[in-house]
């Protein structure tokens, strides 16, 4: 797991990359196109259209299993100046991390710190786009330069609670685009365990690989309620045409690596496999893994 800077902790992150069979028509579309040495790429306004199967979504979706008093109302900062500064603004305060909600006075087009709220330029301006690449399927990488610390895109889905996440997981099949994230808070002794399952609904951020080295990290912001959002930002510049992907946490022991999958991300240190979950599979038998 990696330390983040907001407090918080990237948990065991998706259980898994490879294997989208909601899109297989499609993809294999793809593949034969890939193969006549066409290079596949779908700008993110044409997703709806390309892939049908899943709802494409702009806000989570809440599942009924998350408890209810965590949707209470958060209030907002009585800040009267241009922006709002640690220190200072109340939304700086408290438990967790907070940006300015619908709710703060705050002037929005100069405040700092309402990049979730305002939503995502590149997303807005349809300056990111998915392509298919042998080994990882879909990935997500940008058409325009991105400066270090930019609000990219939030990881939109389905938030279901812990033990919906484990139902899922206990009916055999690996789900493929599940976002999981720790967020420890010492002083309280407190570990918060959050979910997004993007698999039937989501944005673009679900197509996002990982890597070793990543380019962008995630961090757990609240905004209108206690349930943290998670916006990805870019942990230094990146570059036009470039890959963005975020880590899913830290490689597997020795004793789970039979169970994880390789990884190809291509980084020079790329530990070989994909973040595992020891919790979420309920396969025993190594062998398994081949069939």
């Amino acid at each position: 797991e990696s330390e983040k800077a907001t407090g918080g902790e990237e948990g065991g992150g998706r259980v898994s990359v490879c294997g989208k069979d909601e899109q297989q028509e499609e993809q294999h579309h793809e593949v034969r196109n890939q193969r006549k040495g066409k290079e596949v790429t779908h700008r993110i306004n044409e997703l709806q259209r390309i892939f049908k199967s899943i709802t494409h979504i702009t806000e989570n979706v809440i599942h009924s299993s998350v408890r209810s008093t965590f949707l209470r109302k958060m209030e907002g900062c009585a800040c009267e100046g241009k922006r709002c500064e640690e220190g200072r603004c109340e939304c700086f305060l408290g438990f967790g991390y907070r940006q300015c909600n619908s709710r703060c006075i705050c002037i929005g087009a100069t405040c700092d710190n309402r990049s979730l709220l305002s939503g995502s330029p590149y997303v807005r301006r349809n300056e990111l786009e998915i392509f298919f690449s042998e080994g990882k399927s879909w990935g997500l990488r940008t058409c325009v330069p991105i400066t270090c610390g930019s609000f990219v895109v939030e990881y939109v889905g389905e938030y279901i609670s812990i033990q919906e996440y484990k139902a899922r997981n206990k009916k055999g099949k690996a789900l493929n685009y599940q976002l999981m994230v720790k967020e420890h808070f010492p002083k309280q002794n407190i570990v918060l365990r959050h979910v997004i399952d993007a698999t039937k609904m989501g944005n673009c951020a679900r197509y996002i690989n990982h890597n070793c080295t990543p380019n962008l990290e995630v961090r757990p912001l609240r905004v209108d309620t206690m349930l943290p959002r998670f916006g990805l930002f870019a942990k230094r510049d990146i570059r036009k045409g470039e890959e963005l992907c975020i880590s899913y946490g830290n490689p597997p022991p020795e004793s789970c690596r039979a169970f994880a999958q390789k990884c190809h991300c291509g980084s020079p240190e790329c530990s070989g496999y994909l973040p595992y979950d020891p919790n979420a599979d309920r396969r025993e038998d190594p062998k398994s893994q081949a069939s």
